[in-house]
């Protein structure tokens, strides 16, 4: 009984370590589209007005 305790405390521990890197690689991609994606944004509507489409 107490080992099955462990493992459900483990599995809980690994769901909050998943969870915290999913949000932490979430947050390192929305800086990254906020530093490049914004150069690659005004690049595509330059191309995009002076195509005139």
């Amino acid at each position: 009984y107490y080992y099955y305790y462990y493992y459900y405390y483990y599995y809980y521990y690994y769901y909050y370590y998943y969870y915290y890197y999913y949000y932490y690689y979430y947050y390192y991609y929305y800086y990254y589209y906020g530093q490049v994606g914004s150069k690659a944004t005004n690049d595509f509507s330059r191309s995009k007005s002076s195509n005139g489409r």
